[in-house]
């Protein structure tokens, strides 16, 4: 490898003064440092995009999760209420028959039979829509707590990503000042 000496005062050759030795190939040690130090920098930006981009993409199926949960919710409330309508029909048919197998026998309609049916009735419709508001309310406590799961995911995920950024351009300040 030949090389040159490089005088400051009078450029390269012989001459007076401190003499720096400059290789003909054109790679240095030191370029060779500075230019794995700019593939470790980019490597950096580019994780930090890319960690970015993955707390992106959680959070929209995390999004999209919490949706199905809370449409699985609004479901349920539907299907508790459908039961209690459903029980309450059968209730009436059930007061209706009492009250036909009474009078077919000759007898008066008894008030408590009657009232024992209703009260059992409403028990069992309220039973429907409790336990349909219960479980769609869990659902959309779920729901709520996978959103606010991955905003504070994407979050932490930018916050990071900033800090390798920011590190990165702090390293690459320091190599060229």
């Amino acid at each position: 490898m030949a090389s040159n000496t490089y005088n400051p005062s009078g450029g390269y050759g012989s001459g007076l003064g401190k003499t720096y030795s400059r290789s003909t190939s054109g790679f240095t040690a030191r370029d060779y440092k500075n230019l794995t130090s700019g593939a470790n920098l980019l490597g950096t930006f580019m994780e930090a995009s890319g960690d970015v981009n993955a707390a992106k993409f959680d959070k929209f199926t995390s999004e999209q999760q919490a949706r199905l949960l809370i449409r699985n919710a609004e479901n349920r409330y539907a299907q508790g209420t459908r039961q209690a309508g459903e029980v309450a029909r059968k209730g009436r048919g059930m007061e209706s028959d009492a009250i036909a197998a009474m009078v077919a026998q000759g007898g008066t309609v008894d008030p408590t039979i009657l009232a024992k049916i209703k009260a059992q009735t409403t028990q069992a419709a309220l039973e429907a829509v409790f336990q349909g508001t219960r479980e769609s309310g869990g659902m959309r406590l779920q729901a709520q707590s996978i959103e606010s799961a991955s905003a504070i995911n994407y979050a932490n995920a930018k916050a990071s990503a900033s800090r390798k950024r920011f590190g990165a351009a702090a390293t690459l300040m320091g190599a060229y000042s």
